[in-house]
């Protein structure tokens, strides 16, 4: 997937890409519901980009699946599998309430998972998206 954006901010080979609403964006408000309109995204400054600069970026399908089940799905299931370990190991009178605990402890434990597996990816390059495209230079 390739969006366009304006390059905010440079950190040593990262930039900063406010991206502008794209095709995808036709059936989704989300921006809108959190804030501005806008999304921004780090990537790998393969072409020297200056700040104010308007850039493509690429994002890698690969990418953005994996990302998308780390943070929508992975949860879920930590909190399915908490539930079920929780209600089974609670008496037969309350096991639906550690069933319900367990489902929260197991909820916040796939947070903790999720921002470690985030800092892993993070170090890995492969992982970013990328300015393919100098639109405009500043």
């Amino acid at each position: 997937m390739t969006e366009d954006g304006i390059v905010t901010s440079i950190n040593n080979n990262l930039v900063t890409v406010q991206m502008e609403k794209g095709d995808q964006c036709k059936e989704c408000n989300i921006c809108e519901t959190i804030g501005g309109g806008f999304r921004c995204i780090e990537a790998l400054n393969t072409l020297n980009a200056k700040a104010g600069d308007r850039v493509r970026v690429e994002i890698e399908p690969k990418t953005m699946l994996t990302s998308s089940f780390l943070v929508f799905i992975l949860p879920l299931i930590f909190l399915v599998v908490g539930y079920f370990i929780g209600s089974s190991l609670g008496a037969e009178s309350a096991s639906e309430g550690y069933g319900i605990l367990g489902g929260l402890l197991f909820l916040a434990l796939s947070f903790v998972v999720v921002k470690y597996l985030d800092k892993y990816k993070s170090k890995n390059q492969q992982t970013y998206a990328k300015v393919i495209e100098l639109l405009s230079t500043h």
